[in-house]
């Protein structure tokens, strides 16, 4: 019970996180871009 407990969240947060990853990624980049963009 308890294993399957802790895969069951497991799975929740690779759901939740996997999205919240791009679009941290992608809000990086474009941060990073407009900094690039300000240098140049």
């Amino acid at each position: 019970m308890k294993n399957s407990d802790t895969d069951f969240g497991a799975f929740v947060v690779w759901r939740w996180r996997r999205p919240a990853v791009v679009f941290l990624f992608l809000f990086r980049f474009g941060y990073i871009n407009s900094i690039w963009m300000n240098v140049a």
